[in-house]
């Protein structure tokens, strides 16, 4: 008799729990690079790849989401300086389906040069300020990747 309350009421809580959605990515590619990767490439044609990233953004209307800044390393006399050169960005918009109980994420994200942080910030109408800084953030978990992912270079 015990055990049929004890069923009964494992049912009720498990009814009273709310489960939490599920989220689907769906990733643009639009480009490594908010210009080009080829740095010998005209002006015009980096504007142009960076306007139309821009574009893309606001008409999704995209916000900052994640920051990672690429540090390297140079030895000028004997000493080891550090800087920063680039940043990995990415923007997100989350929607929720009421029906299918899902978060739908759709990203765009991409390498920003050091050089390009000031038109970056103008075009796109955002600051660095603005995303979550992610660069010191290090993932304790076990690894579950066959193959370590590889980072572009800039």
């Amino acid at each position: 008799m015990f055990s049929l309350f004890s069923n009964r009421r494992k049912k009720e809580e498990k009814r009273g729990e709310e489960e939490k959605p599920g989220r689907a990515f769906k990733r643009l590619m639009l480009g490594e690079y908010f210009g080009l990767q080829d740095k010998q490439a005209p002006k015009e044609a980096h504007q142009r790849a960076m306007q139309r990233k821009t574009n893309e953004i606001k008409r999704l209307q995209l916000k900052p989401a994640h920051l990672r800044y690429i540090r390297k390393t140079r030895i000028e006399k004997g000493e080891e300086h550090t800087y920063v050169a680039g940043a990995h960005v990415a923007f997100q918009k989350e929607e929720y389906n009421e029906r299918w109980h899902m978060v739908h994420v759709t990203e765009v994200s991409f390498l920003v040069r050091a050089e390009e942080f000031d038109t970056f910030q103008t075009l796109c109408g955002v600051r660095f300020e603005d995303f979550r800084d992610l660069t010191d953030f290090e993932y304790k978990g076990k690894e579950r990747r066959k193959k370590p992912r590889e980072m572009p270079t800039l």
